[in-house]
């Protein structure tokens, strides 16, 4: 969001409130409108400075890490496991934006509490983030240029998927990562055993190939197996590498408000953060169930060989059924013309 237009929003409205004809029976608009710009300017100036001061502190030392220990490969996206819940609500929830002045009419006595309930509702009822939000975009500052700039660079980083068929195995309609979902995000955990037989193809997959290895850690060379029969020249098996390949294993945290009563507020779903901390559940996320959403993900093989199997399965031959078709036909007519007599 921009500060700016904020600003040139108030300058419209300024200049509306110091008009003529609105100041001609009501003389204390425009100096109310001169007290509400420098309130703005100030709300401006100091929600910049924070801004600037925590992109300076953390965010470009936490990219710098990030490229160095290539957390886009463990952590998918990454602008959602940065979301600036902070600059967020700064943003949405401010009286500016939220359209509260201090006009003295009849119409402010008797609008401006109804806009005051908006706040009510961010902390009950409205879930935040909201369906409107994107990390990256909604929790940023856009005149912090340099925030801008990582976050645009984040997000090429985490245009990159951990492995290529990665949103084939979660889709985006199955654990999703925009809008009300905008912080919740994808975690590697573990690894996952596959069927690949071949290092190039695990490679290819963007998977890790691990050697066959002794208790030195040297490569076992005794347990290299033959694909032929040396006295007979028979296949014995289809040809594989020694090694195993394995798939990066994935945790799911939803971090989309879940409150309870039909509420998810902040507060809600704070009390609920609260009630999931709880032992019976905490030894329920440690033995891989999934709670609330979060948790850590089963292991999807790999169906590239399912066209394969599809063309394994024998076909009908519908001309050899004629015969029968036609029998049962007959009888079923014969039948019905007994009935009939």
């Amino acid at each position: 969001m921009s500060l700016n237009k904020l600003l040139d929003d108030n300058s419209k409205y300024r200049n509306s409130e110091c008009s003529w004809n609105k100041n001609w029976d009501n003389p204390e608009r425009c100096p109310s409108a001169n007290k509400y710009r420098d309130t703005l300017n100030e709300f401006t100036k100091n929600a910049l400075n924070d801004s600037l001061k925590d992109t300076e502190r953390k965010y470009i030392p936490l990219y710098e890490s990030r490229i160095k220990n290539m957390d886009n490969k463990t952590i998918y996206p990454l602008q959602n496991y940065d979301f600036d819940y902070k600059t967020a609500a700064k943003l949405k929830y401010n009286p500016y934006s939220m359209g509260i002045t201090n006009a003295p009419t009849m119409d402010t006595l008797i609008t401006a509490p109804l806009k005051f309930a908006n706040f009510g509702k961010a902390l009950i009822n409205d879930k935040f983030p909201s369906s409107d939000m994107y990390a990256g975009v909604s929790d940023i500052i856009q005149e912090d240029t340099k925030r801008v700039e990582l976050s645009n660079k984040t997000q090429v980083l985490s245009s990159e998927l951990p492995y290529p068929s990665f949103r084939k195995d979660y889709p985006e309609c199955l654990f999703p990562t925009t809008g009300e979902h905008s912080s919740s995000y994808f975690i590697r955990t573990g690894s996952c055993p596959t069927k690949i037989k071949t290092k190039k193809k695990c490679s290819d997959m963007g998977f890790s190939w691990i050697p066959n290895t002794n208790d030195t850690g040297e490569l076992d060379k005794h347990v290299k197996q033959k694909d032929y029969d040396e006295s007979t020249g028979l296949k014995i098996r289809d040809h594989r590498d020694d090694g195993s390949c394995f798939k990066p294993r994935f945790s799911y945290i939803d971090n989309s408000s879940k409150g309870f009563l039909g509420k998810n507020g902040m507060v809600p779903s704070v009390l609920n953060d609260i009630l999931n901390l709880s032992p019976d559940k905490l030894m329920s996320v440690l033995s891989g169930q999934t709670i609330d959403g979060s948790g850590q993900l089963p292991c999807v093989e790999d169906f590239v060989s399912n066209n394969n199997d599809r063309n394994n399965i024998p076909k009908v031959n519908w001309f050899a059924l004629l015969p029968i078709i036609s029998i049962i036909s007959g009888v079923l007519l014969i039948k019905m013309f007994i009935n009939k007599k």
